[in-house]
Parts: C-alpha cells; structure tokens; sequence
C-alpha cells in the first residue's frame, strides 16, 4: 500500500528554494516515506501529548512524520 505524505505550504515553498541535488534527496525520501512509513525512520520520539513521531533523515534536513 502507498501512502501520502502531506506538507505543509513551508515546507513546499523550503523545497523549492533548495539546490537540485538536495531537492532529489528530499523528494526521494519522501517516496521512500509514501512505500513504508515505519521503515523509513531513523528514530521515534513522542510529543507533547504521547503521539508517536517518526524521524527521517535527509542530508542536514530532517523528516518528521
């Protein structure tokens, strides 16, 4: 099953001010993220209110989902 990742609009207007090659690398990841979510992760943390958050690493920018 594939998933969607949904982004806020900062993120998309981050994405586009970004150098090609670290636009690839981000947009790839995502991809990875939409095909399996839990494997994608590099580590998990909590939040404020105990939700799970998955964290996903890119280069020096960070995924969290």
């Amino acid at each position: 099953m594939r998933y969607k990742l949904l982004l806020s609009m900062e993120v998309v207007t981050y994405l586009v001010g970004l150098k090609a090659p670290t636009r690839r690398g981000l947009r790839d990841l995502i991809g990875r993220i939409e095909d399996d979510p839990l494997g994608s992760s590099e580590a998990i943390e909590y939040d404020s209110v105990g939700r799970l958050m998955h964290i996903a690493i890119e280069g020096e920018n960070a995924l969290i989902y």
